[in-house]
This record gives C-alpha cells, structure tokens and sequence, in this order.
C-alpha cells in the first residue's frame, strides 16, 4: 500500500529538482569557455567556488585567476572576456532579453589585464556598458579592446621606450573605439593607439606602444580561443558543473531521502 504514495513523492521531488536545476541555468550571464590553473568564482555573499570548463557565471561573481591561469567568459550577448593571469575582475550588474532593445553589463577590474571582445550590448541604441577600474571608467560601443592595471610590481619587466612601467591603466584598441574617463576627464582611445591614467585625478594621456608582454598573449588570440602563455606548466581545468549545481544537487537528494526515510517508519 506505501509504494504508491512513495512512487509519487519521488516524481515530486524528481519535479522539483529538475526545476531547481532550470532555475539555476536560466539565472547564468555567460559560461566559461576555457580555464586554465587555478580560477575562482566568488558570490557576492562570499562563498567560493572553483570556476572549470563548462563552468557559469552568474551576476555579481567576483572572478579570480592565479598565477600561470587564464580564463575564457563567453557571455549570454556573446561577448567574450579573456581574463589574464592574476586577475580580480567582478561582474558588478548584468542584464540581457534577447527580445529586448536595452540591456547593461558594468564590470569592475580590481587588479591584473583583461581582452573584451564586445556583444549585442554594447551595440544598441541604450548602450549601458562600463568597465570600472580604480582609477577610470572605460565606455564601450562595438569593440575589441585591451586593459592591464599595474601595480606596484605588477609590470616591472615591461617598459615604454627606455622608461619603465608606471603603475597605472593601460589601454589598448584593437577594433571600433572607446572613451576613457575619471575625475581629470576623458579620453578617446582609437585603434592603434594607446592610453596611460597614473590616477582616478590625472588626465588619461596617449604614451607610445607599451613592450608585448604588458598585454601578455592576449592580442595575439583569436576569438573563442584561449591557451596558456608559453611555457606554463597551467593544464586545463576538467570540465564540471558549478558548486551551486551542486549544491542543489545535494539538497534535493536530501529532501528525498528523508521523506522516503519519514514513510517508510
């Protein structure tokens, strides 16, 4: 008499989970298309993740990659975000409809270099894409660009004539064009050109072609592709699902052995 009622908690709770699972799907903003060595994906709440292969991203997640690790974000608007080595990058608010004529996506570069290769976003007529850094703001329509934020240390092999790097922004246009902006005011940036910003108070000002290496691989990819820099001994993450997925995983799996559990006493 009890297999009956247990047959349909369990189509309920097999219900339920696939549910879960779309859910969690839907609410992704890109996916990693490539990862190489050590990448982290932290939630605005704090919780860690570690970011593989086929692993999403969602709204709000702080990406990190180590030293030797690289990673490829494919977004929902197809834009593409090659994220370099030692790298803090967050995706501080994103929105996408297909359907829709507007959309936004505003990421924050903390520290390291970064390749974007921009979507639908920022072509259409409300165009709402920024990349913030600490010391400017990068406006985009239609572009392939180039960033790397020095540090202290960060750039100290690489130099710009005869001097050597200055902490600071770099930027770098490959394809269409971009604005760069902070307190001082704003620069355009065009391809072939190139922009230093020492501070969020300096004007951004136009400097030579900075040494290869201050980009690292990244102008030399082509799009939809990513491998680690020469001579790294960085191997591609395995190709997982997300600790989230996971987690959903677990917990419905919970809530079906334990009501199977409370039948069956």
């Amino acid at each position: 008499m009890k297999s009956y009622p247990v047959f349909l908690l369990l189509v309920l709770c097999s219900a339920l989970y696939a549910s879960a699972v779309m859910a969690a799907e839907s609410n992704a903003v890109g996916v990693a298309e490539t990862a190489f060595g050590e990448v982290v994906a932290q939630t605005r709440s704090g919780e860690q993740r570690v970011l593989l292969t086929g692993s999403r991203v969602f709204d709000g997640d702080r990406l990190i990659t180590g030293e030797d690790s690289q990673v490829t974000l494919k977004m929902a608007d197809g834009a593409i975000l090659y994220l370099y080595h030692d790298t803090e990058f967050v995706i501080e608010a994103y929105e996408y409809l297909p359907e829709s004529t507007v959309g936004k996506s505003v990421y924050k570069l903390v520290r390291g270099g970064l390749r974007s290769v921009t979507g639908v976003i920022s072509n259409r007529k409300n165009d709402r894409y920024q990349l913030k850094t600490p010391v400017a703001t990068i406006g985009i329509r239609g572009t392939d660009y180039l960033v790397r934020l020095c540090g202290s240390e960060d750039c100290a092999g690489d130099a710009i004539g005869d001097s050597a790097m200055a902490e600071g922004l770099y930027v770098s246009v490959l394809q269409g064009g971009v604005g760069v902006r902070n307190n001082a005011g704003k620069a355009p940036v065009l391809p072939g050109q190139y922009i230093y910003v020492a501070s969020a108070n300096t004007m951004p000002e136009r400097v030579a072609a900075p040494s290869v290496s201050v980009f690292g691989d990244l102008a030399a990819l082509s799009e939809g592709t990513l491998s680690p820099t020469p001579g790294d001994s960085a191997a591609p993450a395995s190709k997982e699902g997300t600790s989230g997925e996971k987690k959903t995983i677990a917990t419905v799996l919970g809530i079906i052995a334990v009501i199977i559990g409370i039948i069956a006493l």
